[in-house]
C-alpha cells in the first residue's frame, strides 16, 4: 500500500471516530503524496476532505475542496461524481449561503 492510501485509510479511521482535525492532516497528507495528477482515486479525497471540514464547521474550507473534487469529477468524466455532483450541490448552495452570512456579519468561522 503506497502512502497516499495509507494517509487515506487513517484519515478514514479518524472521520469515523470523529476526530476530525486529525481526519483532515490525514487527507491533506495523501493530497500530497497523490496529487490528482497521479492519483486517480484523488476525487474520494477531497470529497472526504470537505465531509471533514464540514463536520468542524469550517465551510469556507469545505467549499474549496469541495469545488476541487468537483473539478477533479469533471475533468476525469467518472459517472459516479456526476451522480454525487448533483447531491452535493445542494449542500454546497446551503453552505455558500452560510459563508455569506458570515461574511456578511464580519465572521468568518462559526462560533
Amino acid at each position: 500500500m503506497d502512502i497516499s492510501s495509507q494517509e487515506k485509510e487513517l484519515g478514514n479511521t479518524a472521520f469515523k471516530e470523529a476526530r476530525y482535525p486529525e481526519a483532515v492532516q490525514h487527507y491533506q497528507e495523501a493530497l500530497k503524496r497523490g496529487p490528482p495528477s497521479v492519483n486517480p482515486e484523488a476525487h474520494k479525497l477531497y470529497s472526504n476532505l470537505a465531509a471533514s471540514y464540514t463536520k468542524l464547521g469550517a465551510y469556507p474550507e469545505g467549499l474549496k475542496a469541495a469545488d476541487k473534487w468537483v473539478l477533479v469529477c469533471l475533468r476525469l468524466d467518472i459517472k459516479h461524481c456526476r451522480k454525487r455532483t448533483q447531491q452535493f450541490g445542494s449542500m454546497l448552495h446551503q453552505a455558500q449561503s452560510i459563508c455569506r452570512k458570515l461574511a456578511d456579519t464580519g465572521r468568518h468561522s462559526p462560533p
